[in-house]
């Protein structure tokens, strides 16, 4: 069963533990082994330090560490430990890591046969887990029947409570507790790249200008350069890309086609042709954002796609191009 706890997370507890790289395998886990005392205690018991995690259906996660074993006395064990704390890495769904370390002198842990991980003693309890055998809800949760009423009685919270760590109740979606020993995680591999690609860089920049400069239609055509005309909904960032462009071909920030304005009605009002820079063989073509009453029909879209359309003329709805128009461009002005 895979662990909950992202990569992130157990480099935070890590980094909290404080004695060097360490390896967390899982032991118990109430969704896989049931919510059950005894069950726990028999995968848990004498392993040495353990991480028990909690999760809620809020998004919540928090728990406690301990470098001393879990047992399973028929008398309560109460047993101090420097090393323990008690922790949060989420709370709702927000990444907000914290240490609640223990109190010097102050009992850690208690451990007995019938309940499951209790940070505290067993009459000042700061996080207790559950008792005996719990069954999941029709919900999906388990609503254990502990408590973190005594939360910093004896670990040092700086005055969190306990609902701005469990969301002030004990339902949660899984418990799981983690063996932690000494030893270097073997991270989870990438992905491997479906391709080489060059390392980036100025020189790498340069290249693909050039290359994209260099792009030209098929000899023969009588066809200077290519023309990429961009159609798109109001506000879709068509001008925004005509400025990108230029940006990265004139090697600073350009602002040859306006932008923003109006979110109700387009700023881009005439049929505009953007160039890339010196001896380029692609133009860019920014038109109007179409929304429900500036439409673009198709008779018009065609006449753009013959050539037909000037540069810089106005299409509007009121100013739709036609064939009758002195401005409208014939197939053989196209030719001379």
């Amino acid at each position: 069963m895979s662990k909950r706890l992202t990569e992130g997370d157990l480099d935070q507890v890590e980094s909290w533990i404080g004695s060097g790289p360490k390896t967390f395998d899982l032991l118990y886990s109430i969704t896989r082994n049931g919510c059950n005392a005894s069950v726990l205690h028999q995968k848990c018991d004498n392993q040495g330090p353990t991480l028990t995690v909690l999760y809620n259906m809020e998004g919540s996660v928090y728990g406690g560490y301990t470098g001393v074993s879990w047992q399973s006395p028929h008398n309560v064990l109460n047993q101090t430990d420097d090393a323990a704390f008690l922790y949060q890495l989420d709370i709702s769904s927000s990444k907000i890591p914290k240490k609640f370390p223990s109190k010097s002198g102050q009992t850690a842990i208690c451990s007995f046969v019938g309940h499951g991980p209790i940070f505290g003693s067993n009459t000042s309890v700061d996080l207790f887990t559950f008792s005996g055998d719990i069954l999941k809800s029709s919900s999906g949760e388990y609503n254990m029947n502990g408590n973190m009423i005594l939360y910093g009685k004896n670990y040092e919270t700086g005055g969190t409570l306990p609902k701005e760590v469990n969301n002030g109740h004990m339902r949660v979606a899984e418990l799981e507790v983690y063996a932690v020993k000494d030893g270097r995680r073997q991270k989870p591999d990438l992905p491997t790249p479906w391709r080489k690609t060059a390392k980036w860089g100025p020189k790498l920049l340069d290249s693909l200008k050039e290359e994209v400069k260099g792009i030209k239609p098929p000899a023969g055509l009588g066809v200077p350069h290519f023309n990429i005309l961009l159609l798109g909904p109001l506000g879709s960032g068509k001008s925004s890309f005509c400025n990108l462009v230029a940006s990265v071909f004139r090697g600073r920030i350009s602002h040859q086609a306006r932008v923003g304005g109006s979110t109700l009605t387009s700023t881009t009002t005439l049929f505009t042709p953007y160039d890339f820079g010196d001896k380029a063989s692609l133009q860019l073509y920014d038109t109007s954002g179409i929304d429900e009453t500036n439409t673009l029909d198709l008779l018009q879209c065609n006449n753009i796609l013959e050539g037909n359309v000037p540069n810089f003329y106005e299409m509007t709805p009121k100013s739709l191009i036609s064939n009758d128009d002195a401005d409208f461009l014939s197939a053989m002005a196209h030719t001379e």
